[in-house]
């Protein structure tokens, strides 16, 4: 941050602004910027409940991929789409293959077991995608 404090100053080339404007960009993209929410969808027909996940890319301004979601021993009775949300291990569940979730965009999923699945994000990689 120290360069691109001095290319604003005067010194460097143009490309200052823009490193600023990517670094600012950067700096909002975190883990807090991805939401996971959960609601009851309903009961399978054979009494199963049904959860609905979204899991939301809050910042306006910045694509996240590579997101990891905490997940404790994820299953569904009922399949979920693999490319949308799986289990890689304990705990560690990979939203849409590690590919990229773009400003704003969300991720849509049911899944049914009998009980809800403590959900939360654990990391994501912010970069120009």
């Amino acid at each position: 941050m120290h360069v691109l404090m001095d290319r604003l100053a005067g010194g460097g080339n143009s490309r200052g602004a823009a490193a600023v404007a990517y670094a600012a960009s950067a700096d909002l993209c975190s883990e807090e910027v991805v939401e996971v929410s959960q609601g009851n969808a309903g009961s399978l027909p054979n009494g199963v409940p049904s959860y609905s996940v979204t899991i939301t890319n809050t910042c306006l301004d910045c694509t996240v991929r590579d997101v990891h979601v905490s997940c404790g021993e994820f299953a569904s009775t009922e399949l979920v789409d693999p490319s949308d949300f799986r289990r890689l291990s304990y705990g560690d569940c990979l939203v849409r293959n590690g590919g990229p979730i773009g400003p704003g965009e969300t991720i849509s999923f049911e899944y049914s077991n009998s009980f809800i699945y403590k959900m939360e994000v654990a990391t994501v990689s912010c970069a120009d995608i």
